[in-house]
């Protein structure tokens, strides 16, 4: 085990040698003396690296193939479906996954009894909601600026339980910060543009080739994570712990929705005022001029709540971790942005 004295004279030649290497000194002040915590999340932002960096250098070209099959006007389209799919999830999800990752139960089963009853609650909050989706799909999609639109609302919304179906082992997963069954899956999914939406885009030319696309996702990545995870769904239910988990959805939900507004309210006045080209012009220039630091944010911050949720009964050392992963990002986004 390193010194602190070694640390801070390794971080010091570190910062000599190289006047530009400041991201790597930050690291190593990072990690330096890791505990066995540390050392998880250290392994768990390796996986969750790899997995979006592999995503992010694969999907573009995806991507660009897609664009010029595709016109705007099919990506306005999918644009407004996830404006409907993203409140239900929001609604339907209650939480749950966030309260597994960050409760303290007193031991495996307690754990698994809640899990079991999160994830029956989850979907059938979420075959509800397809249902409702589907037999108000017309007036929804006139609701969203796109009248012509209510069957292909009602199809794509199908991934709404097929996610839900999902949530509670990626939930374990992430609480365990063992990211490497997730970056597994997420490899295995990374193909299904080139197998699926492509080659039905050449086909179709047209937004059901997105559609389908995202639906097979859906599906192959619940299947995936379902064989890895050790927790699988069990027939037990338990209306006490449905109790104790309301209070925390009221709060958590309430977070999302306002992370929700904040999301998609410029979709919502674009396709109402606009048409679904301009949507689509609009939906594609800002995810590609958010693309360096949305791969940031998906790297970190799924590791920051199960990471600070080991340590929450212990005020300082969360606090401690919490100002030191904040100097690490100030300095990594000082460094980039020169």
């Amino acid at each position: 085990m390193r010194t602190s004295a070694n640390c801070a004279a390794e971080i010091e030649i570190n910062r000599v040698a190289n006047n530009e290497s400041l991201p790597t000194s930050a690291i190593l002040e990072y990690f330096c003396g890791m505990n066995s915590l540390e050392s998880k999340v250290v392994t768990a932002t390796k996986w969750s690296a790899l997995t979006e960096i592999a995503s992010k250098l694969i999907s573009p070209i995806a991507g660009m193939i897609l664009a010029r099959l595709l016109t705007p006007e099919a990506y306005g389209a999918v644009a407004t479906t996830t404006i409907i799919i993203s409140f239900a999830e929001m609604l339907t999800d209650a939480g749950f996954q966030r309260y597994l990752i960050q409760h303290d139960f007193d031991n495996d089963e307690d754990k698994y009894k809640c899990a079991d009853t999160a994830f029956w609650i989850n979907l059938t909050l979420s075959l509800v909601a397809w249902l409702l989706i589907v037999v108000f799909r017309h007036p929804l999609a006139r609701f969203v600026g796109s009248p012509e639109l209510g069957n292909a609302i009602a199809i794509a919304c199908s991934i709404i339980p097929i996610t839900a179906f999902s949530s509670i082992q990626a939930g374990f997963f992430k609480r365990d910060l063992n990211f490497k069954p997730l970056f597994k899956a997420r490899m295995i999914v990374i193909a299904i543009p080139f197998l699926v939406t492509i080659p039905l885009a050449l086909w179709l030319r047209n937004y059901w080739a997105l559609i389908a696309g995202s639906i097979t996702h859906s599906i192959i990545y619940a299947i995936a994570l379902t064989i890895n995870s050790k927790w699988k769904p069990s027939l037990l239910f338990s209306y006490h712990k449905t109790k104790e988990m309301a209070s925390f959805w009221a709060w958590t939900t309430t977070g999302k929705i306002i992370t929700y507004s904040t999301s998609y309210i410029d979709l919502f006045l674009i396709s109402n005022i606009f048409n679904q080209h301009l949507l689509g012009i609009y939906r594609t220039a800002t995810q590609t001029t958010t693309h360096i630091l949305a791969l940031i944010s998906a790297i970190i911050t799924p590791i920051l709540l199960p990471t600070y949720s080991k340590v929450q009964n212990d005020h300082e050392k969360l606090r401690n971790m919490i100002l030191k992963m904040q100097k690490f990002l100030n300095l990594f986004y000082w460094y980039n942005g020169r």
